[in-house]
């Protein structure tokens, strides 16, 4: 698996890769936290859908984990969270959450 780690502009807009010209890619976006069976199953489903179509199977992770973000925007006028501000609600590290895709068999794992 390859791990992209993108990083939003001063203005929150994010410069997308592009993985291929010609392969099209089967795409699902979340937090992931836990890697609970539901997690699970629809990665798996990614992977599935995308060696069916002949295209990349990706995985859109959000960290810090939205919650995190909106909580404490709500805390401090709308501010974004500083780099390495502890998220104690989490469940696993965004370190286990890759390790679980990779077992699946996810070609690409874009961290925003």
């Amino acid at each position: 698996m390859k791990t992209i780690t993108l990083t939003p502009d001063a203005s929150g807009m994010v410069d997308w890769p592009t993985l291929s010209n010609d392969k099209k890619s089967v795409v699902t976006i979340g937090s992931f936290d836990g890697m609970h069976q539901g997690h699970q199953a629809v990665i798996r489903r990614v992977a599935e859908l995308a060696e069916q179509e002949q295209a990349f199977s990706v995985v859109v992770l959000l960290d810090p984990r939205p919650a995190l973000v909106h909580a404490y925007a709500a805390k401090h006028d709308g501010q974004e969270p500083p780099a390495g501000t502890p998220d104690t609600q989490a469940l696993t590290s965004v370190d286990e959450r890759l390790r679980a895709i990779d077992a699946i068999g996810v070609d690409y794992t874009l961290i925003v």
